[in-house]
Parts: C-alpha cells; sequence; structure tokens
C-alpha cells in the first residue's frame, strides 16, 4: 500500500512538472488596467495645477479649485470642482472650467470647457458658413426621419484615467479663450499694482 501511494505520488509530480513546463504563461493583463503612473484624483490633479498658477504669477492671481456636491432625483449623485483664476487685487474671480465626477468614483470624470464667447473679429481663425449650408433643401420626410434616428454622441473631453486627465486639462489650458482670460486678468491685476 505504502509502495502504490509512493508512486501515485511521484507520478502526480512528474505530471503536474510536466503539465507545467508545457503551458504558456498567462499574459499580464493588469499591466494592460494600470500603468505605471501616479494615482491622484482629480482634485489632486486640479490642486497641484492651481499653486502652479500661483507660483507662475508670483502670486498676482491665484488659481482655486471649489468643490460641489451635486444630487438631483433623477441623477446620482456627482462631484462638481470648479478651476478658478483669483485677483485679490481686484476682487474679482474667473471660472475657467469645471471638472465633475461620480460620489464615491474618482475616474471617469467630465471636464467642460468654458465657451468661446470672443467676437468673429477677435478669433485668429474661426469658420464661416457657406450660403449653401444655411439653405437647406431637406423635404419634410426627409427632416422627419433625421429626427427618429438615434445617434452615438462622442465627448472628448471624459477621462478614465489621471494621465488622461491631466492631457484634457492641458488642451483646455492652451485654448484661445482660456488664455485670454488669464492674461487679461493678469494685465488688470498688474495696473492695480503699479498704481495705474
Amino acid at each position: 500500500m505504502k509502495i502504490l501511494a509512493l508512486a501515485t505520488t511521484v507520478y502526480n509530480m512528474i505530471n503536474c512538472c510536466f503539465w507545467n513546463l508545457n503551458k504558456r504563461p498567462l499574459a499580464d493583463l493588469i499591466g494592460q488596467l494600470i500603468v505605471q503612473q501616479e494615482f491622484l484624483t482629480p482634485k489632486e490633479i486640479l490642486t497641484k495645477q492651481a499653486e502652479h498658477l500661483t507660483g507662475r504669477t508670483g502670486g498676482l492671481v491665484a488659481g482655486e479649485v471649489l468643490r460641489d456636491v451635486v444630487s438631483s432625483e433623477s441623477e446620482e449623485t456627482r462631484i462638481v470642482l470648479r478651476f478658478e483664476v483669483v485677483s485679490a487685487r481686484l476682487d474679482k474671480r474667473i471660472k475657467l472650467f469645471e471638472a465633475a465626477h461620480r460620489e464615491g468614483f474618482e475616474y471617469p470624470v467630465s471636464l467642460t470647457p468654458p465657451t468661446d464667447e470672443l467676437p468673429d473679429y477677435l478669433k485668429a481663425n474661426y469658420y464661416q458658413h457657406s450660403f449653401g449650408e444655411i439653405v437647406s433643401v431637406l423635404s419634410k420626410a426627409q427632416v422627419w426621419a433625421l429626427q427618429q434616428k438615434g445617434n452615438w454622441i462622442e465627448n472628448d473631453w471624459v477621462a478614465s484615467t489621471p494621465v488622461a486627465f491631466a492631457k484634457k486639462i492641458q488642451s483646455i489650458l492652451a485654448l484661445p479663450s482660456v488664455k485670454s482670460m488669464v492674461m487679461s486678468l493678469l494685465a488688470k491685476s498688474n495696473q492695480v499694482e503699479i498704481g495705474q
């Protein structure tokens, strides 16, 4: 009996080793999920950018991140983070953009960039519609058919990771409308400082 048990154990060990040698290792699936990056919340990333803005301007204007909790009966509770630029000298603040995420989940996060309120003559470039685009030649049946179809909406301002969120913030901060708001506030704050 002992010999049979010993033989069975040896057979199982050899079979196990042989089987494991022939198996291919399973790919690292987690590596695709977690890429080496800093694991920061949206608020931490925005707060760091606010500190950079304050430092870059020598305190002439300051970046601030304000947090609001928004809830309604029709939607789940969400956290809204407002990124604002503040001039203490002028007692003025400007909201540059917002970021929102679900309560309890930092990602995905959706950004709301500012609307470009500049008139066309102040823009470096803008789109002018042709007469053909303005005049519609669709029949009532075609218009009705278009209204009945659903369509997928792609939101370019949603980020699922800290790295993607940081890139989207960089894109917002590079917008001409954002640059003009910050530069205008800086110029006015500087005028007050030099007494003009």
